[in-house]
């Protein structure tokens, strides 16, 4: 496993399992360290760059999550900040699916399966659970977009589309079960300074 991939891993840990954060180093060692507070770095290089990268945002993704906005009117610092936590940098997305945001897939729509954890009677759990497949992380994006703007579900969160913070707190317990769900998503924003992304 390379070095970005498992910083990747231990970030969704330390962020979304509640888990102690990494000390720094990848391994004994390793000359890679990484920072929790560290600024974004969009890869302006390419929008095929491996994903898995904690602190660098793959041009893809943001441009993806600037096109829902435009469309849907979900903030792109949310937007991103769930493609963060949902999938770990990407790294953690079911595989073969494109499907960063966890998005369940119906016994009519193409989807793979894949482990997951939810919370359960207040406890975490292992299930596994099918996915949609999506033919590209645009598409997915697309989907996720349309899902919030229109879904009865998070028209709680719609109505806070103006206000990131308040959107994500709307999330909670309605997008995921996890009872941090916002909190996750807050931190997210503000550690990796995506407000920059909203108009």
């Amino acid at each position: 496993m390379d070095p970005g991939t498992v910083l990747a891993i231990q970030a969704y840990q330390a962020v979304v399992m509640g888990l102690n954060p990494p000390t720094g180093r990848v391994d004994p060692g390793s000359a890679t360290y990484y920072s929790l507070a560290a600024r974004p770095l969009v890869n302006q290089r390419s929008s095929t760059t491996p994903y898995g990268h904690v602190g660098i945002f793959p041009r893809d993704v943001i441009d993806a999550a600037v096109a829902s906005f435009r469309r849907w009117r979900v903030p792109v610092s949310v937007t991103i900040a769930q493609w963060v936590v949902e999938s770990a940098w990407g790294a953690a997305m079911p595989p073969g699916s494109n499907n960063p945001f966890g998005i369940k897939a119906t016994n009519t729509q193409d989807g793979v399966e894949a482990a997951t954890r939810e919370v359960v009677g207040g406890d975490s759990v292992e299930i596994t659970a099918r996915f949609r497949r999506f033919g590209s992380i645009a598409e997915a994006f697309e989907l996720h977009g349309q899902l919030l703007s229109t879904g009865p579900r998070y028209a709680t969160a719609m109505g806070v589309s103006n206000d990131p913070e308040a959107f994500a707190d709307a999330l909670t317990g309605v997008y995921a079960t996890d009872p941090q769900y916002g909190f996750k998503l807050k931190w997210v924003i503000s550690n990796y300074g995506l407000r920059q992304y909203d108009p």
